[in-house]
């Protein structure tokens, strides 16, 4: 049987601490908590792990059959335990399992059958779906499920993903007819408007900053408070397919397919560093000092956010990095691959 693996390492002296194994399929997600003290892995297999971070004991497991996990969290309070499929989505106490709520609900919400996709909040309280007719419709699960927001896309079944912030403030829609909108989930009032396909979207941890990657490898970098575009990145040579900000929104990375990782100012628009690594998982540390990126059958690296200087590299020739997570108090890292293990 192929492993699947998730490793956890001090970033003090760079050791290898923990080797966590969820058992079963492939562990494709995972998350800290709030305070770093529990981790959450996430499989193809449906099932939910919630981990001591510290001593890698197993605090709790659940599993969903027949469904493969695209997201998991933990709530901002450390309560709640999310975790999001393609159709549908859980929420549990993360101390005991105890199952709170799904979604979506027998007559409350839209039949599975008619969602195309769903996405989920980290508190577990929103969601969004998006319907095979291409409307995305986002709904507050504060009581009986009840939609706050319909949109329609200028053209039939174009809508198709959707974001929100960190904060649970903010969700972005985006689909197939080159428009994506901004909305204030308390409120449904439009933020920002963007005439582009977008494609992903990543924000700082307060929502005031957001990085979008378009159809054509465009990486946008947008003020929310002042509700306009600061700047385009440009400078890769090849598609770009993953972006990620710093917890402060001062620092963007992108990474495109043929293995360039660049490091930008996400205001003067300076380049701060490159690596040749084909890159599939990236995350900053909480304070924007390091980014961490990991590859297909190539390992990852850990390196200077503001230098470009390469801090540790890890080479993992059979092994393929899936995910990377840094800890709130970024003292520890945790990469995971296909090994049915966390390290």
């Amino acid at each position: 049987m192929v492993a699947r693996w998730w490793w956890v390492w001090a970033t003090t002296n760079w050791q290898r601490q923990l080797i966590l194994r969820p058992g079963g399929g492939e562990v494709s997600t995972l998350a800290y908590g709030p305070n770093g003290e529990q981790l959450v892995s996430g499989g193809a297999d449906g099932k939910v792990t919630v981990w001591d971070s510290a001593s890698g004991e197993q605090i709790v497991q659940v599993e969903i059959a027949n469904q493969p996990l695209r997201r998991v969290s933990l709530s901002p309070d450390g309560q709640r335990l999310v975790a999001v499929a393609e159709h549908a989505a859980w929420v549990w106490e993360a101390s005991s399992g105890k199952r709170i709520r799904s979604f979506p609900e027998p007559l409350a919400s839209p039949p599975t059958n008619q969602i195309f996709a769903l996405f989920a909040d980290d508190t577990g309280e929103h969601f969004a779906t998006v319907d095979t007719q291409g409307r995305c419709v986002l709904w507050s699960t504060n009581g009986l499920p009840r939609p706050l927001i319909t949109i329609q896309g200028t053209q039939p079944a174009s809508v198709r993903r959707a974001f929100f912030s960190p904060d649970s403030h903010l969700v972005m829609n985006a689909g197939e007819d080159n428009t994506a909108r901004l909305w204030e989930v308390a409120t449904g009032t439009e933020r920002l408007a963007i005439n582009d396909r977008v494609l992903q979207t990543a924000f700082d941890a307060d929502g005031s900053t957001m990085v979008t990657l378009g159809a054509e490898s465009w990486v946008s970098v947008w003020d929310l408070v002042k509700r306009r575009r600061l700047k385009v990145l440009r400078g890769h040579n090849r598609m770009v397919k993953s972006i990620a900000v710093s917890r402060d929104g001062r620092l963007v990375a992108t990474g495109d397919e043929a293995g360039a990782v660049k490091i930008w100012s996400a205001s003067p628009g300076r380049d701060l560093g490159e690596e040749d690594l084909w890159q599939n998982a990236a995350a900053y540390s909480p304070d924007g000092q390091r980014i961490v990126s990991g590859a297909y059958c190539r390992g990852w690296i850990v390196r200077s956010s503001r230098s470009g200087r390469t801090l540790l590299r890890v080479h993992s020739a059979n092994e393929m990095i899936l995910g990377i997570a840094v800890s709130p108090d970024g003292q520890r890292i945790v990469t995971g691959g296909s090994h049915k293990t966390a390290k």
